[in-house]
């Protein structure tokens, strides 16, 4: 089978929702098996209801969204639009509908987690928590590595790995993945099983 797949992510704020009919044929042949949401690098909320009719598409193919969550270095206020609070908000409004957190709200990674860690259909994608200026920025090497630890340890399917490649490195990821010590069948998760059951990939 195509070891790659991929992810639709509508223009929100240029398209609004008048690409739905797009994508709900792309989500139902799984051209794509999900969509991902870039609140932060764009001005706009995930509780914006422009995106309402993409969430309904997903939670009728069962795919999952998945946000960019934390900092930008290009805007110090662009964090305002991906709060933990918003995706714990839409869980809560959306519960057959698997949420996605990408970056764990990065620098302020423990709060991130613990706003969202009772919600039981959101899931957690380590991309760029290897990073060395996303590890500086959040308080080290330790609280990170503690941080993801704990997620694994509380809810072990619903943590996937991620590296945010070309711009952060794969081989770190998979050491900061390798510095906790994890079963055979929990690594083995995180690292693949997670992601193909969520994105409903062909095994």
């Amino acid at each position: 089978s195509d070891p790659l797949f991929l992810l639709g992510s509508p223009d929100i704020l240029a398209g609004g929702s008048s690409e739905i009919d797009r994508y709900e044929t792309l989500l139902a042949s799984r051209a794509i098996h999900g969509l991902k949401f870039f609140p932060g690098h764009e001005p706009f909320y995930p509780t914006d209801a422009r995106c309402g009719p993409y969430f309904a598409a997903c939670e009728e193919q069962n795919l999952p969204v998945v946000f960019h969550t934390g900092a930008n270095p290009g805007d110090p206020a662009a964090a305002r639009y991906n709060d933990p609070e918003y995706f714990r908000d839409l869980a809560e409004q959306h519960p057959s509908l698997n949420i996605v957190i990408t970056h764990y709200f990065w620098p302020r990674i423990q709060e991130g987690y613990e706003i969202t860690r009772d919600v039981p259909n959101i899931h957690f994608e380590i991309a760029a928590m290897a990073d060395p200026e996303v590890i500086q920025a959040s308080g080290g090497f330790s609280l990170v590595r503690d941080t993801l630890a704990q997620t694994i340890d509380d809810r072990p399917a619903q943590v996937m790995f991620g590296s945010d490649w070309p711009m952060c490195r794969i081989p770190d990821h998979l050491d900061l993945l390798n510095s906790i010590s994890l079963d055979p069948t929990t690594q083995q998760m995180v690292l693949g099983t997670n992601a193909t059951n969520l994105y409903q990939l062909p095994v």
